[in-house]
């Protein structure tokens, strides 16, 4: 049977895709204007096809350790999310989730295998 994308994914799935998925930290961004410390790429990924989890919580999270970034990010995804953000395009559920830490806040988001989500928008 064929999974509707745009229902609310079950935290069991959640829980199998925590049981095979691989966390990336991603390196610092290298910019241009320092007094912007990475929140332009927050506000870049909230408008973009790829899903994203995280928060701004007005913190530090440049020098957290990745353990703690992931346990944050990770926290994240019980949310109430469609389906669709945690597979691609070809119905495979996604198999890496990036992490970074900014000043200010921390987010996550994921890699699709096709570059493309399940509601076929490319990332």
């Amino acid at each position: 049977m064929k999974k509707d994308m745009y229902s609310s994914i079950t935290k069991e799935e959640i829980d199998l895709l925590l049981k095979t998925i691989k966390i990336v930290r991603a390196d610092l961004i290298e910019i241009d204007n320092k007094s912007d410390d990475g929140e332009s790429h927050i506000l870049l990924s909230s408008y973009s096809g790829t899903q994203t989890f995280g928060a701004t919580d007005y913190a530090d999270h440049r020098k957290d350790t990745t353990e703690q970034l992931t346990k944050k990010v990770v926290s994240n995804l019980y949310g109430f999310h469609q389906r669709g953000h945690f597979y691609d395009s070809e119905g495979n559920m996604v198999d890496t989730l990036v992490i970074k830490g900014y000043l200010g806040g921390y987010t996550g988001w994921f890699k699709y295998k096709s570059n493309k989500t399940a509601f076929g928008r490319s990332c």
